[in-house]
This record gives structure tokens, sequence and C-alpha cells, in this order.
């Protein structure tokens, strides 16, 4: 039978994440309020020796002392702070990072400059993030970054990573594609759905290694689109007239 608590997150992760498909963790929560640890397993060497961790409501004074070898994959929820530091040197073997229903004014993705940070896959969904959205310090190991109804994202710093290789920008109240996309020449998925764009720029067009494009629900017409996917004949262009009434 299967494990509530992973059901629980199932249901979550189905409710809140647009197409953000991963494994399902069965992560161990903590909740802070006011600088006090409310909740934390019973056992803490249990707790710093998981690989999949899920904080909610946290604090500066808990990021700060934030220390494992362990995590691989933290979600941080319903969490409201100015600044979040994600150091390789603190958590060395984070791979992926989820942030949900959030307020962030600087989000700071620290590598170090003798170990490259294992961090490539970062998901934000339903965050109020501040448009000094991340700050990089030695970090491109960035392969995937999924970001939904944010209405603030802002991040000139994370489209600098070169490995990058799929970017979804759904429903973040854009109305034109960073140009610093246009340079990553190994990007092979890019959504920038249900967003207010009209015009597609013209260095979209020399990302030769892209696969699909999705501009489903921006306010394109039917003729543009149709030039759109002449000048990408090697890509797939996502574009539904009916959908797009």
């Amino acid at each position: 039978m299967m494990n509530i608590r992973v059901l629980k997150i199932m249901i979550l992760f189905c409710i809140v994440g647009k197409c953000y498909s991963q494994s399902i963790y069965d992560y161990y929560s903590v909740k802070c309020y006011d600088g006090q640890i409310e909740l934390l397993p019973s056992n803490l060497e249990e707790f710093y020796n998981a690989s999949e961790v899920s904080i909610t409501y946290g604090n500066k004074s808990f990021f700060y002392n934030l220390k494992s070898q362990n995590i691989e994959n933290l979600r941080i929820h319903r969490t409201i702070i100015d600044t979040l530091l994600i150091d390789n040197e603190c958590i060395p073997n984070l791979r992926k990072l989820l942030i949900t229903e959030s307020k962030i004014n600087v989000l700071i993705l620290k590598g170090t400059s003798t170990n490259n940070s294992l961090l490539n896959d970062i998901a934000l969904i339903y965050d109020s993030i501040g448009n000094t959205f991340v700050e990089t310090e030695n970090f491109d190991s960035l392969e995937r970054l999924f970001v939904e109804s944010n209405v603030y994202f802002s991040s000139n710093d994370l489209f600098q990573n070169k490995n990058i290789k799929s970017i979804t920008l759904y429903e973040s109240n854009i109305d034109n594609i960073p140009e610093e996309i246009g340079k990553l020449e190994n990007l092979e998925y890019l959504d920038v759905s249900r967003n207010n764009i009209k015009k597609i720029p013209e260095y979209i067009f020399e990302l030769k290694n892209l696969k699909e494009f999705n501009l489903h629900l921006n306010p394109i017409n039917k003729r543009k689109v149709k030039s759109i996917r002449k000048k990408m004949s090697w890509c797939k262009v996502v574009y539904d007239f009916a959908g797009n009434g």
C-alpha cells in the first residue's frame, strides 16, 4: 500500500506543477516560526542524513545554519525572506531546488571556484520574487529552469548558464523573451506559454539546437505563427489556434 505521505506529495505536485515532472520524494519536513524550529524528526541525525528535505515557513536563521552533505533535493515552501543564499559549500550535493508559494527578494546561488555546483534543476512555482531575482557566484551547472506564475520573475544571471537545455517561463508576466536566451547554444526546449508576447525577436531564430518552442496562449496572430514555423523548420513550434481564441 502506498505511503500516505508520499500520496499527499504526489497530489501537491499535480496541483501546483503544470508540467514539472520529477520523481516523487518522501520529504522530511521542517517548519519554522519566529526563528524557532517547531517540527523536526525526532532523530536529528536521521534528518541530516536525508537526501530529500522540505522546509515550510523557513527563516533567515534556519537557512544560515543549514549544512548537509546529503541533501540532494530541497523544497522551500511558503517562506518569506529578503535574501536566500544557497551555498555549494554548505549543501555540496544539492541537485534540485524547488521553491513554491514563497516571497524571496534576492536568491543567491553560490558555487565554489574549485568545486562546481551539482545544482542543475530549479523550479519556481507560484512565487513572488523581487526584480533582483538571482545573483550567481561560480555557478554554471544549471540545465533546467522551470518558472510558473512568478509575476516578478527577472534573472539575467541564470541565463548566463551555457549548459542550460530547458527553460519554461509559463504565465510569468513577460512581454518579450530575454535577449540572454538567444545566446544559449545548447538550449533544446523553450516554453513561454501564457504570457503577453506579440513578437519573436530575431535572436531566437539562431537557436539551432532548439527542438521545441511553445508559444501557446500568447497574442500572436496566425500569419506570424506560420512565419515563425517556416523560419524554424528544424524545431517544433507549439501554438494552438483554437486554444488562443
